[in-house]
């Protein structure tokens, strides 16, 4: 605003925020400073004199011709300005900045027309402000839910490899309504829950909110994968609503020269083992949960031992739609195949590599792909 006002309108520009018990000042004489520098003073520190001169000029217009009082020139830190001159000020006041006023040093025979337009810019300069505000609070507001629904970062837990990737159908948000979260547990166990929840976008990413921390609160209580699964279930349908999700719900605990998991999975593509080079199907299913007051599952049980590899995903990795079609579970096999001694992490990215590959830049669903390995 001083570089818009100089020299257009005068010779030179100046701004203040009474911000409480604080002045804050910008000019075009110096260097623009709004924050706790040099130029920044307490109210406390000035005479009473100059500081009834901020105050006025922050709730109305004023007018101060040549020669300036010393109350005056000390509340504007005015500069060496020619000899004939009017210092003119309006308040430019927002919710966004608190309590404020510009000035101008401009001709005497001009200062009615400068009076004008100072006023009229101030009005407008407003309301840019208090846009500005509102856009960066919602901006602010954006990024703490985003980061808060975007999965957090794998935990590093000894003797075991975790390697996610992940890729959300809504690139501008990155947020999406597939999840993976992995807690560690007080007895040395964790427990890892991996679903797609119905939709996409910010709904779909509310709602993985709410199933992570249930599933979280849920494994301080319950030392059952399955008996987890239907707590949330029953949350879920008490709420109400068609939303639904499907999940894999293992707890994990080191066991001598292994890593034991008991998996339960409800509605959900099961997961993929690889062991010494071959790739089963881990055999458990069971329904969707968020639909329906009953529900069953199959939990199974198996041993990691050192250099295995679990891979868990979502189907938005199987669904993958190419110009030959659906991508499918078998070429996810067959890469696995081949991903024998690599990292959990290696493993993740390489299969996603996959799956970018059949799209080809086509538009797609969420993707969530986890591997747990048994460190060899």
């Amino acid at each position: 605003m001083t570089h818009l006002a100089v020299p257009e309108l005068g010779s030179w520009a100046s701004i203040v925020v009474l911000d409480g018990a604080q002045l804050r000042r910008m000019d075009t004489s110096g260097a623009d400073d709004f924050g706790i520098g040099a130029r920044a003073r307490t109210l406390r520190s000035l005479p009473a004199e100059t500081v009834a001169v901020l105050q006025r000029a922050v709730a109305a217009p004023l007018r101060f011709p040549h020669p300036l009082p010393d109350a005056v020139r000390e509340a504007w830190q005015v500069p060496g300005v020619p000899d004939t001159g009017c210092l003119v000020t309006v308040p430019l006041s927002t919710a966004a900045i608190g309590r404020a006023a510009l000035a101008v040093w401009t001709a005497v025979h001009a200062a009615d027309d400068v009076a004008q337009l100072l006023d009229d810019l101030a009005r407008r300069a407003s309301i840019a402000i208090t846009a500005a505000g509102v856009y960066e609070e919602r901006a602010t507001l954006a990024t703490t839910l985003r980061a808060s629904l975007q999965p957090a970062p794998l935990p590093v837990l000894a003797g075991v490899e975790l390697g996610a990737s992940y890729r959300a159908a809504q690139v501008a948000t990155q947020i999406g309504g597939d999840f993976y979260d992995v807690s560690p547990c007080t007895d040395g166990s964790w427990t890892l829950a991996l679903g797609d929840v119905c939709g996409k976008g910010v709904e779909a990413a509310v709602l993985t909110g709410k199933v992570r921390q249930s599933l979280r609160t849920a494994a301080r209580m319950i030392d059952d994968p399955a008996a987890t699964l239907r707590l949330v279930n029953d949350t879920l349908v008490a709420e109400g609503g068609d939303k639904f999700v499907t999940a894999v719900y293992g707890i994990f605990a080191p066991v001598d020269g292994g890593l034991c998991a008991r998996l339960a999975v409800a509605g959900h593509p099961p997961p993929l083992l690889l062991r010494r080079g071959r790739v089963s199907t881990v055999a458990s299913e069971g329904t969707l949960i968020g639909m329906l007051p009953d529900v069953s599952f199959s939990p199974v049980e198996l041993v990691l031992g050192p250099g295995d590899t679990l891979v868990l995903y979502t189907d938005g990795a199987t669904e993958a739609r190419g110009a030959s079609g659906l991508l499918g579970v078998e070429p996810l096999e067959e890469l696995l195949a081949d991903c024998d001694g690599l990292t959990a992490q290696a493993t993740t990215e390489r299969l996603m590599q996959l799956v970018l590959e059949h799209l080809d830049g086509r538009p797609h669903d969420d993707v969530a792909i986890v591997a747990v390995r048994c460190a060899p």
